[in-house]
């Protein structure tokens, strides 16, 4: 009994440990989210790339052609 009760102790300050680094990695992302969306934001346009317009609708004049994909027909568990 007091091997389990030491082994519970132990594993509930692991699992404390772990919620304190889940809880840092939580924060850390939060706050390079809001870093990045504060640099794309800021962010100004290329004088090479074009107009955001341009490039959402394939101003481009190339055309989209829909490919076919390959039918591979069922596998087969016998040529496994």
């Amino acid at each position: 009994m007091v091997v389990l009760q030491a082994e519970l102790e132990r594993v509930k300050v692991e699992n404390l440990r772990l919620r304190e680094m889940l809880n840092q990695v939580n924060n850390n992302y939060s706050a390079l989210q809001m870093h990045v969306m504060s640099l794309m934001h800021d962010q100004k346009p290329s004088p090479l790339s074009p107009p955001a317009d341009e490039q959402d609708n394939n101003g481009g004049g190339a055309v989209v052609v829909p490919r076919q994909f390959m039918d591979l027909g069922l596998a087969n568990s016998s040529a496994a």
